[in-house]
């Protein structure tokens, strides 16, 4: 059961994000989906000794919601003033953007194939 729910949490987030105006809520949907698997998996992992999801993971995760969370707050924001202004923001939102969707792909891909593939309950 655990196998599919990861799989149908990675599927169900792909979804949310080809649906278009949230998008980069995404990982944020996918967090709250699979955070009590994650859990659950890391406390195991650190029972036999090792350490699931790993630092890479963990910090990739962390960024790809960093990241998607300043889009989030700038794409929303009204338009500002200044020309200065405008073009910073712009040039923070195509960074953070960008940025957290390759981020919060490649964490959806690597930590579900960590915890469906290389599961060993």
């Amino acid at each position: 059961m655990d196998r599919t729910f990861w799989v149908v949490s990675a599927v169900g987030t792909v979804g949310f994000f080809l649906s278009g105006y949230y998008a980069w809520a995404s990982i944020w949907i996918w967090t709250l989906l699979v955070s009590p698997m994650a859990v659950r998996r890391r406390a195991a992992s650190l029972a036999a000794g090792e350490d699931w999801p790993g630092l890479a993971y963990t910090v990739a995760w962390i960024g790809s919601l960093a990241l998607s969370s300043i889009h989030g707050a700038l794409a929303h924001h009204g338009p500002f003033e200044s020309k200065m202004v405008r073009v910073l923001s712009g040039m923070v939102l195509l960074v953070s953007g960008w940025g957290g969707v390759a981020l919060a792909t490649g964490v959806i891909v690597a930590v579900t194939y960590s915890a469906v593939v290389e599961h060993r309950g």
